[in-house]
């Protein structure tokens, strides 16, 4: 099996372990449809539906540091499942779902600072639930199910400075949902059902300066039902009484999925689970639980781990501050390691800005357009990769 970019470090699957690694149990009770973003080294988890069909509104806070859960405030709204939710800076946000009263157009701004939640501007547009969702220095929603059960191919574009919604681009794909939305470089949409809730295999990555949809390779298998984060995504389904248990990565330069889980999953198939990406010091850790298999529901927690061929230890290695940014970055790598060659991409891997980095080098990104980049920093022939935001 050949090398895959992945990004921290350099990894060989056919030469290195892999796996999962089960951790503290999500505190509340087993639920599926539930949703989570993170921001610093923490995991927020909330809402979804728990044992008995009983909706929620409580969240939790994982701290991938201490391998710890603690509560947070609860959503000051209804019980809810199904919302699509994303961090912007530092700031998570959830949107949409379903209540009792059907399919909701709600944002909520949550701010982990003063631990409390904000209601921010509707969709100014009808409800809907089970969208995908993805963020650069704006959220974004897509696809989905609106108010009369009908799938829509609609994207919105949420603006956290101005605090207003715009229609953008249409999905190209068929209308759809329980599609998932990631960012693997750039932000792409896989996957789904149709109105019919056949599972759908297609993808397509957004280009938010030209406001346009290209297609990706698609999935090796359709899925919808996944759970997604960053490059991954995990589980799903492939019809409403059959899931699954495997996961891919997607490498942009290469437009390509490739396994990632051997044995796969060991929480074993399911659907509606949550999954969320932390990078802190330079190592990038995915996690991912909760969900439900047949009429099971869970609240066990995992991590997956990757090989990386560097040493795992946060003081050797480099660290890009801060993240977000408006106008420089530094590039901090160990002191040991002298100087090291750097180049910033764009979300269509083009390379928008190159130089030497040593301790305490300051990037002047001032005139690059806000958004997700890419910085990839070498040492000694080893890429490490590491995505940044450029605020406005």
């Amino acid at each position: 099996m050949r090398s895959i970019a992945i990004p921290v470090g350099v990894c060989t699957l056919a030469a290195f372990g892999q796996g999962w690694v089960q951790l503290a149990d999500f505190p509340g009770t087993a639920r599926d449809d539930a949703a989570a973003f993170s921001i610093g080294t923490k995991v927020y988890v909330g809402t979804g539906r728990e044992v008995g069909f009983g909706l929620t509104n409580d969240w939790h806070a994982f701290d991938v540091i201490g391998n710890s859960w603690a509560p947070v405030s609860a959503l000051p709204a209804s019980g809810r499942q199904y919302c699509a939710a994303f961090t912007i800076g530092d700031k998570g946000y959830l949107f949409g779902g379903m209540d009792d009263g059907g399919p909701l157009n709600e944002l909520w701004e949550y701010d982990p600072a003063s631990d409390a939640w904000t209601q921010r501007a509707s969709l100014p547009a009808t409800g809907r639930h089970a969208c995908a969702a993805f963020a650069t220095s704006a959220g974004y929603i897509t696809t989905g199910i609106l108010d009369g059960a009908s799938p829509t191919v609609e994207t919105w574009r949420y603006d956290p400075n101005t605090d207003l919604w715009a229609q953008v681009a249409s999905f190209p794909g068929v209308a759809r949902h329980r599609a998932t939305g990631l960012i693997a470089q750039i932000p792409i949409v896989v996957g789904g059902a149709d109105e019919q809730a056949v599972a759908l295999a297609d993808g397509y990555k957004y280009d938010e300066q030209l406001d346009a949809w290209t297609p990706i390779a698609p999935l090796p298998a359709a899925r919808f039902w996944s759970s997604s984060a960053e490059y991954l995504v995990v589980g799903g389904a492939t019809s409403f009484v059959q899931e699954h248990d495997d996961a891919w990565l997607y490498e942009n330069f290469a437009d390509n999925w490739t396994s990632v889980t051997v044995p796969p999953f060991a929480g074993g198939p399911r659907r509606g689970g949550v999954a969320a990406q932390v990078t802190f010091f330079g190592l990038t850790g995915w996690f991912y639980g909760l969900g439900a298999h047949a009429s099971d529901r869970y609240r066990d927690w995992w991590k997956l781990s990757l090989p990386v061929g560097i040493h795992e230890y946060p003081d050797d290695l480099p660290q890009v501050l801060p993240n977000p940014a408006h106008e420089h970055l530094m590039i901090q790598p160990p002191g040991h390691w002298g100087s090291m060659a750097y180049t910033i991409h764009d979300g269509l891997g083009r390379m928008v800005l190159e130089g030497r980095a040593t301790g305490g080098t300051t990037i002047d990104i001032a005139a690059l357009r806000p958004g997700r980049y890419i910085i990839v920093l070498t040492h000694r022939d080893r890429p490490y990769q590491v995505s940044f935001i450029k605020l406005p």
